[in-house]
């Protein structure tokens, strides 16, 4: 039906809306994730000393 037709239209705008905006993202997740690591790499016995975290 037409109905089909306009949603299935649709969907396939924001996939591509999506693969646009998700380059942007990833950068930031890995941004994110950078940050993270990080603060996992700091031991316990780092953060409780007088220097802090990493």
């Amino acid at each position: 039906s037409s109905c089909v037709t306009k949603y299935n239209t649709k969907l396939i705008k924001m996939d591509l809306t999506l693969e646009q905006e998700d380059h942007e993202l990833r950068e930031e997740v890995t941004t994110l994730q950078a940050e993270v690591n990080m603060i996992e790499g700091c031991s316990d016995e780092h953060m409780i000393s007088d220097y802090g975290c990493c």
